[in-house]
């Protein structure tokens, strides 16, 4: 290893990259990114000022906020206010309906990949139903195979 070389950090290394790219003319519509880069705000600071829109992972105890953000402490309920009443109910709905309706607990196999696909296609399977539910209802006429065949009388 040439002695003028250290040590630099991974973000660092990212965005010298994206400039490298950028000095190709090269640039990508989205930059996408883990945790490990989305919970640094110099490489989420470094993104912006490059102009790059950008979706990055961050843990569940960041927040995100911009780079040169002055924090104050919440007002009312605030950023950080517990979700509302029954949202665990819903959660624990969800669950229920997943494992036992959709079959997340199913799966017998021994990959992570194939969890992976299992677990996938469960959740999509789940989204679809629950936005099908939610969606509003048409009001149309009655087709022909809901229409009884044999009209019904009455007394």
């Amino acid at each position: 290893m040439p002695e003028d070389v250290g040590h630099r950090e991974k973000w660092r290394l990212a965005l010298d990259a994206l400039d490298e790219l950028a000095g190709w003319g090269l640039v990508p519509p989205v930059v996408v990114a883990d945790a490990g880069y989305g919970q640094n705000a110099d490489f989420r600071a470094g993104l912006a000022e490059r102009g790059h829109a950008y979706v990055v992972g961050i843990r569940g105890d960041i927040t995100a906020q911009p780079h040169d953000a002055h924090p104050t402490g919440p007002s009312g309920r605030g950023a950080l206010a517990p979700a509302g009443p029954g949202s665990r109910r819903r959660i624990e709905h969800d669950y229920r309906e997943l494992k036992h309706g959709l079959g997340l607990d199913h799966f017998e196999g021994r990959s992570w990949r194939g969890w992976h696909h299992h677990a996938t296609l469960v959740t999509a399977a789940h989204a679809f139903l629950t936005e099908q539910r939610l969606a509003p209802k048409a009001d149309t006429a009655d087709s022909p195979s809901t229409r009884s065949s044999t009209p019904s009388r009455t007394c």
